[in-house]
């Protein structure tokens, strides 16, 4: 009979440190400690520690989040806006969901970060919703954080990202896509960019980058404030500065919703305002990273 192999602390430590990230078998963690990989499992048992690499059916990019990009910012951005990321049962779960006439958008999410699950439809009423759950994606809320301040319970604390110019254009496009809408007064022959949120921080900073680069026809004209209204704030913008903020995000390579951002009376309006007003469409160009 085998003598039961004598574990120390130190070598507990090192087994729930390897377990925890969950992307190895007790196979490469055996060679990790100096342990057999069933010595590993059944010390992991004694402690009840879970593996989750044993039992997950789905895979994704763990390094999606790592480094900010033109399309990383666009997602954070939505995720920002419409995402939930939550800690429940010891693991982290980040979700998506969105209405199922965007369904194909989120997709599009779905491919972006090499995830191999499936779309949920979730029912509700009047409209059904569509989601995107992922789970034990642990190594991502660091990542998620450091760069983007995206944080659990983010509802009425959605902070500002850590994003240069370019790449704050892109996680507006993608919370705009997400708590924006692109208004289209046909008595006016205008367009207009609401945004809505239940923190005051990230609509400052939305005011922030339009007031510093976005010029009005007007310049002497009083830029519009922010509005508070129950339990959450309102920022809008019209004119010409939101036909410059729409050929900015127009430029870059972006999975941007189709239905929001190029409607032909939209793109119809920036076009008038690009022939009526070229010096203001001429004073930023959106240069990539």
């Amino acid at each position: 009979m085998s003598k039961k192999a004598v574990w120390t602390a130190e070598e507990d430590e090192n087994l729930k440190k390897y377990v925890d990230l969950g992307d190895l078998s007790y196979k490469k963690i055996s060679k990790l400690i100096n342990k057999s990989g069933l010595s590993c499992w059944r010390r992991a048992n004694e402690l009840k520690i879970k593996n989750s690499h044993s039992v997950r059916k789905h895979y994704f990019d763990k390094s999606y989040w790592e480094i900010p990009n033109e399309e990383n910012s666009y997602w954070a951005g939505f995720l920002g806006a419409d995402g939930c990321l939550a800690y429940q049962g010891g693991n982290c779960q980040i979700t998506l969901t969105i209405g199922t006439i965007d369904k194909n958008h989120l997709e599009k999410y779905r491919k972006a970060l090499g995830y191999t699950g499936p779309i949920q439809i979730h029912k509700s009423k009047p409209n059904n919703l569509v989601k995107v759950r992922i789970n034990s994606n642990k190594y991502w809320i660091d990542h998620l954080k450091d760069n983007f301040s995206l944080a659990p319970q983010k509802t009425y604390r959605l902070a500002p990202p850590n994003l240069d110019e370019h790449l704050s254009l892109c996680y507006l496009a993608g919370y705009t896509d997400g708590d924006g809408c692109i208004l289209y007064n046909k008595e006016g022959g205008s367009v207009r960019i609401k945004w809505v949120s239940s923190s005051i921080e990230i609509l400052k900073w939305i005011k922030n980058i339009i007031d510093s680069q976005y010029s009005s026809l007007v310049p002497e004209r009083k830029v519009a404030n922010i509005l508070s209204i129950n339990n959450y704030y309102v920022y809008m913008i019209s004119s010409a500065r939101s036909a410059q903020f729409i050929d900015d995000i127009s430029k870059i390579n972006l999975p941007t919703l189709d239905r929001k951002w190029r409607k032909p009376e939209v793109l119809a309006y920036v076009a008038r305002q690009k022939e009526k007003y070229p010096h203001l469409f001429d004073l930023k160009p959106c240069n990539s990273v």
